[in-house]
């Protein structure tokens, strides 16, 4: 068998590297096996990375318990209702309501909140960053 060699160089590769984000080595091997054929080089890098995910190696129960915990994390950072009350860390915002209605007796809905960020003022939406005047 004779194997022709393609030079590849380090251009090809960076820019394949910027195109795919995939490691500067895994681009260089994915270019020779593809001849420098840029696009076929993109096909050899997807298909590799979609075997190397099958291997990702955890077993499905834990695979779904790991999910199972990143959801939860993340409702709790994005909901409302799931977020800690602010004084008491302990209890969430929907224990504090469901709590709140226990107590009164009454139906309690959350209708509206604010959220207030303490930080650059110039980020607010009430305060406006002053614009030069043009001059014409």
């Amino acid at each position: 068998m004779s194997t022709s060699t393609v030079s590849i160089s380090a251009g090809q590769v960076k820019d394949l590297r910027e195109k795919t984000g995939a490691p500067m080595m895994d681009c260089k091997q994915a270019l020779t096996e593809a001849k420098g054929d840029m696009e076929q080089a993109v096909v050899i890098l997807r298909k590799k990375g979609v075997s190397v995910a099958v291997k990702s190696g955890k077993p499905a129960h834990i695979a779904e318990k790991m999910v199972a915990g990143k959801m939860e994390k993340f409702y709790e950072e994005v909901c409302l209702m799931e977020q800690p009350f602010i004084k008491d860390q302990t209890i969430s915002i929907g224990q504090l309501v469901a709590a709140k209605i226990g107590k009164l007796g009454e139906n309690i809905a959350v209708r509206r909140f604010a959220r207030f960020k303490v930080g650059d003022a110039g980020e607010t939406i009430a305060i406006t960053k002053p614009t030069e005047a043009k001059a014409e």
